[in-house]
């Protein structure tokens, strides 16, 4: 019976630490707080800088998996909008943790109109996009 006991929370101590952001994340962002900076890379190891867009009046960050149907879904979405004020200065940055040969496959089939960016981790436990995805963050105020 106490074996039974002692599997059973440990299920549920499993259960709540994986689908908790990491504890090492530290804070949630807030509104009003400036976006933290960070630097990724696209699939062909172009870097991209997200204080390099601090003049941009409006920056989305779409966290998503490759794989997943409601990621893509959002991501023709974006791709949409993006194409459709293309001359505003409206600048979508994709950012997804997915195998790179998942993520170029993808790009190739779909050509984008913005760039899609390869996570280890660490940017998307900084924004707390880990958990549910997709996700969003978007941003007014980048590095001022």
């Amino acid at each position: 019976m106490r074996k039974k006991k002692i599997v059973w929370w440990a299920g549920i101590l499993a259960a709540i630490l994986f689908c908790s952001p990491p504890l090492m994340a530290g804070a949630p962002i807030t509104a009003g707080q400036t976006a933290p900076d960070f630097t990724l890379k696209d699939a062909q190891g172009t870097p991209f800088v997200l204080s390099a867009l601090k003049n941009h009046q409006m920056a989305v960050l779409y966290f998503f998996n490759a794989g997943s149907r409601p990621s893509q879904e959002g991501l023709t979405y974006l791709n949409n909008l993006k194409k459709k004020y293309f001359d505003s200065n409206l600048v979508v940055w994709a950012v997804t943790m997915s195998p790179a040969d998942k993520v170029t496959r993808y790009v190739k089939q779909t050509t984008p109109a913005f760039p899609v960016l390869l996570d280890g981790g660490t940017v998307s436990d900084l924004y707390g996009a880990r958990t549910i995805l997709p996700s969003f963050a978007s941003s007014a105020r980048i590095g001022r």
